[in-house]
């Protein structure tokens, strides 16, 4: 028997929490990766060679950008939930 609608749309509200929940764990996953890559590139006590420390900034902007596309596809979502 095909579901009511009131037990559709809870069903994808269940899953939206879900994959927010999902998406809040990448986003602090991320933010806590470029905050050691930051704490290493900033600690004084890390002899670190040229090769390395552009390795460290070539990670770190490759993780701000998979922050950034996260947070804008966040930011989208949000505002197509708003409009329905």
């Amino acid at each position: 028997p095909p579901s009511s609608p009131r037990c559709t749309h809870r069903r994808q509200r269940q899953m939206c929490i879900r994959d927010r929940a999902s998406t809040l764990a990448t986003i602090t996953d991320l933010e806590d990766r470029i905050a050691a890559i930051d704490y290493q590139l900033n600690d004084p006590s890390v002899d670190m060679s040229d090769a390395d420390r552009e390795l460290f900034w070539r990670e770190r902007v490759r993780l701000m950008k998979s922050l950034l596309q996260l947070l804008y596809a966040q930011a989208q979502r949000a505002a197509f939930l708003v409009k329905e």
